[in-house]
């Protein structure tokens, strides 16, 4: 692996001699450089122990306050009527309460997260790369003191509401980081890879335009060796968020690296077929 690196940025014709590896391997390499793309999102994820004073006051500003009176009492969410009432949903993230028994997690849209009290367990449900999931988390886990909580205070007062909710917000936070973490983790890296992909295939095609004798594969494997410039790029601006104007000059500087490995296949096709 060492080999195809240094050759990459030294001398891309080099990397020819690998044009027979599998693709497997090839894929594997990109693999490795979307792990390193994943750092920020580890950093992120390690750092995060709770939601910043700016979300709270963003949320706290577009809560809808209940038309019923329900509190949680022992653990248990009960309410003087049957309830089913969303407090907040911004984007694809929705709190709500539900006292209907014929509740049903398929009623609720996959391509959102909910987060829902529902009797005595905070129920969170949605969809990942992965697939759907779902997880139910006993309200008596959660920090004491969302045990014994007067939902209405929300009007009467917000402040108490703001502290007793956050407050078990990030006690869940902390306790689940290494599931939340993990799956936030394995997204950034499949959608590293992906990125990659594209590139990749995209150059893979529009070099066998120009060769097409050369198997498409021994083609993708070259571009696949020839692009880790472009990984390296995508993997720092990931890191420092780069000015548009600078990542575009990068960009270039890397796909100038896939058009040597381009120009050096044609150029070798040409002397072979006067």
């Amino acid at each position: 692996m060492l080999n195809r690196i240094r050759d990459s940025f030294t001398n891309p014709g080099a990397l020819i001699a690998y044009r027979k590896d599998s693709a497997f391997k090839a894929i594997g390499y990109m693999l490795f450089f979307a792990i390193f793309m994943s750092v920020s999102m580890f950093i992120m994820v390690l750092n995060f122990d709770g939601v910043s004073a700016s979300a709270r006051r963003n949320i706290m500003n577009n809560l809808t306050p209940l038309t019923t009176n329900c509190e949680i009492s022992n653990a248990e969410l009960n309410c003087d009527e049957e309830t089913q009432h969303t407090f907040y949903t911004m984007g694809t993230v929705t709190f709500s309460i539900n006292t209907t028994p014929s509740q049903n997690t398929e009623d609720y849209p996959l391509n959102t997260i909910h987060f829902i009290i529902q009797q005595d367990e905070l129920l969170m449900y949605g969809r990942s790369l992965f697939g759907p999931m779902s997880m139910a988390i006993p309200i008596e886990d959660l920090d004491p003191a969302i045990h014994n909580f007067d939902l209405n205070t929300l009007e009467t007062n917000p402040s108490e509401f703001e502290y007793t909710v956050f407050l078990a917000v990030d006690d869940l936070i902390q306790q689940y980081k290494a599931s939340w973490g993990t799956v936030y983790v394995l997204s950034s890296i499949v959608s590293g890879l992906i990125l990659f992909l594209v590139f990749i295939l995209l150059n893979t095609f529009l070099t066998r335009v120009r060769v097409p004798m050369i198997p498409f594969k021994q083609l993708f494997v070259l571009m696949t060796y020839a692009g880790t410039a472009l990984y390296v790029v995508l993997i720092f601006n990931s890191l420092w968020n780069f000015n548009f104007i600078i990542l575009i000059i990068l960009l270039l500087i890397a796909f100038r690296q896939m058009n040597r490995m381009s120009l050096e296949i044609q150029a070798r096709v040409n002397r072979n077929n006067p």
